[in-house]
């Protein structure tokens, strides 16, 4: 399936097709696809969050999510970023606090978490770390306070968790090369 939704997404991509408002008749889910008239819907989905006052702004082709997915606030704001393909999630996906603080930096591989997740205070500092192989099994996790005091650092093997989280405080890093990263160096290391 998911070969088969890649190469409809392929043969035509250049198309981004009309802004319409999720709210308008017309549109009707059928499995992983949206239908917008009876047809696999192409352009963008705008759906407003009144709860939130934000917007999202969905990238679809051929009825799948497909191209970056942004949620702003209802003046403009960037709160969220996360790449589809095919209907999968897939790339980096990065979340902001209102203060432009970056909150999260996830990687996902046709679905799957692979690589790097991060998530951070709304002052910069490092909440969490975890870290996943191309499979999405989890390999690593890592917690902090916000006064930078590890008090969380798990490592996985076959599924199982090796540690005991909570048991104890862990003593800080002290070798600078394992110090956390900041929101601001993996904004710059960011491809």
């Amino acid at each position: 399936m998911f070969l088969f939704a890649a190469v409809l997404l392929l043969q035509d991509c250049s198309k981004q097709g009309p802004v319409i408002d999720a709210g308008s008749p017309g549109f009707e889910p059928k499995g992983i696809q949206l239908f917008y008239q009876g047809k696999p819907f192409t352009g963008i989905l705008r759906s407003k969050i009144p709860a939130l006052d934000q917007v999202e702004l969905a990238e679809y082709h051929a009825g799948l999510q497909h191209g970056i997915t942004r949620e702003q606030t209802l003046d403009g704001k960037l709160i969220a970023e996360r790449p589809y393909y095919a209907g999968a999630k897939h790339g980096i996906h990065k979340t902001w606090h209102e203060n432009g603080q970056m909150k999260t930096f996830v990687e996902f591989k046709y679905g799957k978490y692979a690589g790097e997740a991060w998530s951070w205070y709304p002052s910069g500092k490092p909440f969490d770390y975890r870290k996943y192989n191309d499979q999405g099994e989890l390999l690593l996790s890592r917690k902090w306070r916000e006064d930078g005091q590890i008090y969380m650092n798990q490592v996985f093997q076959n599924g199982e968790a090796i540690g005991m989280p909570g048991s104890k405080l862990c003593d800080p890093a002290k070798n600078e090369k394992d110090q956390p990263a900041s929101s601001n160096e993996k904004k710059e290391n960011a491809p």
